[in-house]
């Protein structure tokens, strides 16, 4: 018998994700996906997951709440993407988190 309860929240929040290419059917130029958490265990934060040309073809992710982001990469992200599992920059959480990370 399972111990899962499917009616248990686990977090509340939003996920866009993008993927950008040069035409259709090509690799992926870019991978994103961007969480605005307001509940979760580990309190509340934003977290961006970032793959691209810009960083080098690397995973980079950018949050201000630490703490969330490490949840996310051992629940839902890495569900989805086991190679977002790397180290998590700090921003600050004033301002748009994407200016914020182009900065750090």
């Amino acid at each position: 018998m399972s111990t899962l309860d499917p009616n248990r929240v686990i977090l509340t929040g939003e996920n866009p994700f993008i993927r950008l290419s040069a035409s259709d059917g090509a690799e992926n130029s870019t991978d994103a996906s961007f969480w605005r958490i307001l509940m979760c265990p580990t309190g509340p934060g934003h977290v961006l997951y970032i793959k691209s040309e810009l960083t080098e073809g690397a995973w980079r992710i950018y949050s201000d709440n630490i703490a969330m982001a490490r949840w996310l990469q051992t629940t839902v992200q890495g569900m989805l993407n086991s190679e977002t599992r790397c180290p998590v920059r700090q921003v600050r959480r004033s301002g748009l988190l994407l200016d914020r990370a182009r900065r750090v």
